[in-house]
């Protein structure tokens, strides 16, 4: 199957996106629900004198309905031809569906009657060019929908396990390829695209985009994903989210629990835009008790010490808002990282946490950023519930972030206000049968936080799209967008030691 591409620029015509004047701030709510199709695509966008789209966005104002499928990495949106508004698509529009079904369009192809779009994120800002909208008090984050893209790399950094970039193959004609192969279609008389700058790709020069699967149905309770060798399951919203991370290969074992203590959590918002700038815009996530972990590892052999890139959860836990002419939702994703080497024959294992007050949240108004920090204290302590037994010094680090936004956007790939919280902790022991009648562990743990409004997308899911792209000689998309700021450390310790006498 072959996707044709058209390498222009959107025209100069008019645009099927509307807006006038934007009006008073409109405020969003929980209170409502996602009917058929919408549970599965997301609800559609209104037009609203009140907010003004930029002039590329095309609206798809049928939404969920005008949806035929959606591939299980969330990024080719089969739509219906005979919809008004889906034959108005063009590549470097913005398609504007759902919820979900937001992005650039960077390919179409058409398949039967209908037509299959990839899309590409988009910032906020790409889509509303004046609007003010927000959340008139907290919002609580109660019974979350669970959306998980099984077929969308989870690598975020490069490392060990890190996919390689797909090669370009060659397809001979009538040739019946099982992935999806895309080849460029020049343009009149040869010329390639009509944007500036821009030359016809090789004619014969392929890039495999694996279209494959259909979106899964989300669910109210997250199931086990597997990404790379471990198997990761996020749980969400109270009393706690986070993560259970479980990895079992080669004679080594490790299992972690993360979580985010909560209590009744809610999230508040407000974002301002005018002239395609954001002006304002705050985010608030409240209802945070504290942060603990509990992990074990052992191996056999050294055989079976572990260390993993940074890992993306394909599973986002989303709350729709309603309210708005813009079908915000409210998400929660996860991220993780394993860096276990323990020495020879050997068992790690401890818990412990913090406890936490205030809100976790930042603010931003005519080009001033402040953060809103949650305090953390001492818990349970690490390193007095430490068991160790090794043959030899052993190590282990482990970090794990959680990311909440409230936006549009690709699932998993929200563009609006976010704020993201990182949990890093590491420990040494010394561990050793024959090295000391006083085993030590050593330990150093760092909480910090990252916000902003825009997007960010895995590395992986960036390269793998960017040489397809390169291949069309089309401007490659960056793996963030908008603005963003930090770290700002919230609690740090480095140092911490604790010794005990082993028994005779």
């Amino acid at each position: 199957m072959t996707l044709p591409l058209v390498l222009a620029a959107c025209s100069s015509g008019s645009s099927r996106a509307a807006g006038g004047a934007p009006g008073t701030s409109m405020t969003a709510t929980t209170q409502g629900s996602w009917t058929g199709a919408e549970e599965l695509y997301g609800a559609a966008p209104k037009r609203d004198p009140r907010v003004t789209y930029q002039p590329d966005v095309v609206l798809v104002t049928h939404g969920a309905t005008a949806v035929r499928e959606v591939s299980e990495d969330g990024l080719f949106w089969t739509m219906a031809g005979d919809d008004e508004d889906v034959r108005a698509l063009e590549v470097g529009k913005v398609m504007f569906a759902t919820s979900f079904g937001v992005g650039r369009v960077a390919a179409i192809e058409q398949v039967g009657g209908d037509r299959r779009v990839l899309l590409t994120p988009v910032g906020l800002t790409d889509v509303v060019r004046d609007g003010d909208f927000g959340s008139s008090g907290p919002l609580p984050l109660s019974t979350p929908l669970t959306y998980s893209t099984p077929g969308r790399p989870g690598i975020v950094a490069g490392g060990p396990d890190a996919t390689p970039a797909p090669t370009p193959t060659t397809s001979a004609p009538g040739h019946a390829d099982t992935d999806l192969q895309v080849r460029p279609v020049l343009g009149p008389a040869g010329t390639g695209s009509s944007h500036a700058g821009t030359r016809a790709a090789p004619a014969d020069a392929t890039v495999p985009l694996r279209a494959k699967g259909k979106l899964p149905a989300p669910r109210g309770t997250p199931a086990a994903a597997t990404v790379g060798a471990f198997t990761v399951t996020p749980f969400c919203c109270n009393p706690a989210a986070g993560l259970r991370v479980s990895y079992d290969k080669d004679g080594g074992r490790f299992v972690a629990l993360l979580s985010l203590r909560l209590t009744a959590p809610t999230i508040e918002f407000h974002v301002r835009i005018s002239g395609g700038t954001v002006q304002e815009a705050t985010v608030a996530l409240r209802g945070a008790l504290g942060v603990d972990a509990t992990i074990e590892a052992a191996t056999l052999t050294s055989a079976g010490n572990v260390s993993s890139p940074v890992l993306t959860v394909p599973v986002s836990m989303t709350m729709p808002l309603f309210g708005l002419p813009i079908p915000l939702t409210a998400t929660l994703t996860n991220e993780f990282q394993v860096d276990m080497q323990l020495g020879g024959r050997a068992v790690m294992k401890t818990s412990g946490g913090l406890k936490a007050g205030g809100e976790l949240g930042f603010g931003y108004k005519d080009g001033a950023h402040s953060v809103t920090a949650t305090t953390f204290t001492a818990g349970k302590s690490f390193l007095d519930s430490m068991t160790q037994l090794s043959v030899a010094p052993s190590a282990l680090v482990v970090s794990w972030a959680v990311k909440a936004s409230v936006g549009i956007g690709l699932i998993g790939f929200t563009a609006g206000v976010w704020v993201r919280m990182l949990t890093k902790l590491g420990f040494v022991g010394d561990g050793g049968l024959q090295q000391s009648l006083t085993p030590c562990a050593d330990g150093s743990g760092s909480i910090s936080t990252t916000y902003g409004v825009g997007y960010q997308i895995p590395a992986v899911v960036a390269t793998a799209v960017n040489f397809f792209l390169r291949i069309l000689q089309v401007k490659p998309i960056a793996r963030t967008g908008g603005l963003a700021w930090g770290p700002s450390t919230l609690w740090e310790v480095k140092g911490a030691r604790k010794c005990r006498l082993r028994p005779p």
